[in-house]
Parts: structure tokens; sequence; C-alpha cells
């Protein structure tokens, strides 16, 4: 008996032209989705490592992209996502970021976001831990690479040769950036050009542009599924009046007050208890030796910099403070710290950036909720800035 194969290759055929057709109407989809609803949340595997979405929200003026760490996903009713979620004064940040997103990842995703990028308004929040010694660790760069911007990256021909030369072989020192032959090959050629013969860069960058290719459908659909999806409603003012900074800023002392009340330290109470309280002893002047102000994540720094100057972005660069008194405690050098915030900040200003610095509210109470966090205050003033660097009208 002869094997019927009709009926398979009707199916496979129905399934190819299935395929076909969703590619066709994703992207149709696409340009004509909002992502308002999903601008306050941060879906990590999309917006973190993907582009559709960021490139939409570039190209809006209804949103100001927002990139940070950790900070980003500590929700309250200070958070931007509360205080813009129905655009009280004409705009929503579009969040991008989640712990241990440093600056070369950031980096990766800029360079990816190529030319959409020009003339557009952005906020990058500093972290001074980011500026540990050794910098990013690599169970932190592993848990937010993203192979999408990393091809794009390795593949862009429009970008300066230096900063595609120092931007290789900084991700070269990573095992995840090198563990795929195909951009390991790509990345060890940018950083050492004419490292492969002409023939076999030419194959190689073949496979590059298909995997490429796979990795942008695929972010297509999974941003096409995510603006199908019904998104978080978030509650929120719904204008923003000139008394309204002033007056948010007493509600946020007064809320600090009440939830810092087991330490001296302007600590929110459930995190000193589970992080400091019984401990304070064996605690105390651990962090003499540690240091902010040398640190491989600079020349990361730097890159980013570097890259949005010759993108021609407008960024505004927010420069959060330690807790002064918990770092006292700690026994880091108050020295130290002031010369990362110089550092940092003559840094930024060589590019001709915006700073809010608010490196001076190391000692301001609830400007921060932990040691390191933003915090009911520290919010309040950064949300003031976000508002501000929107509408240029921040000096």
């Amino acid at each position: 008996m002869k094997p019927r194969f009709g009926p398979l290759f009707l199916a496979l055929s129905l399934f190819v032209i299935f395929l076909i057709g969703l590619s066709l109407a994703i992207p149709a989809f696409l340009e004509k989705a909002s992502v308002e609803k999903v601008a306050p949340v941060l879906y990590p595997p999309v917006k973190m490592k993907g582009l559709v979405l960021q490139k939409k929200a570039l190209a809006s003026e209804e949103f100001l992209p927002v990139y940070g760490s950790s900070e980003l996903t500590i929700f309250d009713h200070y958070h931007p996502s509360s205080i813009f979620a129905h655009k009280p004064s004409g705009f929503q940040p579009f969040l991008v970021g989640r712990g241990g997103s440093q600056s070369i990842i950031h980096f990766l995703n800029f360079a990816a976001l190529g030319r959409s990028l020009e003339g557009k308004k952005l906020v990058f929040i500093l972290s001074p831990q980011w500026f540990e010694r050794e910098g990013i660790p690599e169970s932190y760069f592993r848990g937010n690479f993203s192979p999408l911007y990393a091809y794009r990256f390795v593949l862009d021909e429009e970008l300066e040769d230096e900063i595609r030369k120092a931007g290789a072989q900084r991700l070269l020192e990573f095992a995840e950036a090198r563990k795929s032959l195909v951009l390991g090959t790509l990345l060890k050629e940018a950083a050492e050009p004419g490292y492969l013969h002409p023939v076999l860069k030419q194959l190689v960058k073949s496979l590059a542009y298909l995997k490429l290719f796979i990795l942008e459908k695929t972010d297509e659909f999974r941003s096409a599924y995510l603006l199908l999806s019904r998104g978080e409603e978030r509650e929120g003012p719904r204008t923003v009046t000139g008394s309204f900074w002033p007056e948010l800023l007493k509600k946020a002392e007064a809320e600090g007050a009440q939830a810092c009340s087991n330490n001296d330290f302007g600590i929110n109470d459930d995190y000193f208890r589970r992080h400091f309280q019984g401990k304070l002893e064996s605690l105390k002047g651990y962090a003499q030796s540690v240091t902010y102000a040398e640190s491989v994540e600079f020349a990361d720094f730097t890159l980013v910099l570097k890259l949005l100057k010759e993108r021609k972005a407008d960024p505004l660069f927010v420069m959060v403070p330690v807790n002064g008194y918990w770092y006292d405690y700690i026994g880091f050098p108050k020295e130290d710290r002031q010369l990362h915030y110089e550092k940092t900040r003559e840094l930024i200003r060589s590019y001709g950036f915006k700073i809010a610095d608010f490196s001076r509210h190391e000692y301001d109470k609830f400007f921060l909720r932990d040691d390191m966090h933003l915090g009911w205050k520290g919010w309040v003033y950064v949300n003031e800035v976000l508002d501000k660097h929107h509408h240029g009208s921040l000096e």
C-alpha cells in the first residue's frame, strides 16, 4: 500500500500560508497599535530585550522612555507609572529596565535602536551601586543580555568604528556573548578588523542576518501578543498644577516617616527587618575598603555617552544618591562617595548632556526607601524633572 502524502502536503502548505499571512498581518497591526497600556509596566522579555515597542514609544511625543534598573521595579503611588498613568501633563513614561541592567546592557539597547534615537528625549537613571570595582557581574549580564541587540550592534554598518571596536572588545569579556559561534566570531572581527578572511566574513555575516531576521520576527510576534493583552490600569492624578509637586512632596515626607519607624536610617521597616535587623553589629564598618570611584563601569558608561552623542539623542541623566546615614554606618568613605559623584558629573558634562544631580540628598530622609532605591520623596523630585525634561523647561 502506497503512503498517501497528499493530506500531509496540504496541511503543511496551509500551515506555511498561515505563517506567511501572519507575518504580513503583524507588522500592519503593529503600525497602528498604541503602546499606551504597556508603557508603565516592565514585561522584561519583550521591553528589555525587544525593539518594536521601544521604537513606537520613541516615535511618539506622548511617551518619554526612561531607562534604569531595579528602582523601576518597585511600584507605589509615587512611582512614575502611577503619577503619569493618565498623562496629566500630556505624556507617559515608557519604562525600560530591571535589576542588573547596567551601562553595557543599555549601550547594546541604544546601539540596536539605531537612528530611532535621533533628536529624541529620554531619561537615564544612574545608580552608584553599578560602580563596584569590577562592574557588572557575569550573572547580571547573562540575565539581561539580548541577542537581538547584539546582532543589531555587530551588523550596524553606520556605527562609528571606535564605538563598534570598543563595544565588541567589552562584549567579548562575557561568556554569554561568546557562546554563539556566529555572534562571537563577528564580535571578534569587530574587535580586531581583519581577523576573518573576506570570504569567511561574508559567510558568517549571511548566517548572522538570518539569525537577526528570526529574532526580529520573534520580537514582532511577542510585541503583538503583548499589545493584544489587556495591560494594567493604574491610579494616578488627572492634572498637574503649579502647586502639585510641593503638595506631593509633603505627602511623601509624611508617608515615608510612617513607613520607617523601626530604625534611624530612613529605611522602610519591612526592608530593614528582612535585610539588616539582627545583623547590625556585623555590618558596622564593613565597607571601609569599598569604592565607587574606580570601576570598570565608567568605561561602560562612557560607551553609552559616546553612542548617544553619535546618535544625536537628547538624554537627561538622573544621578541618584546613596543613603548617607546607612553608608556612614557601614563605613563607606564619604570622600569616595563624593569623588564618585564628581567623576560621574564631569563625565556627563564633557559630552554636553543634561544632569539632574540629586547627590546632595544623601541625608534627606525618605528620598530613598532603603539603602539604594528611590523612595517616596525621591520619586517626587525625579518625576518633576521628567515632566520638565519632556516639556523642554529643565534648566
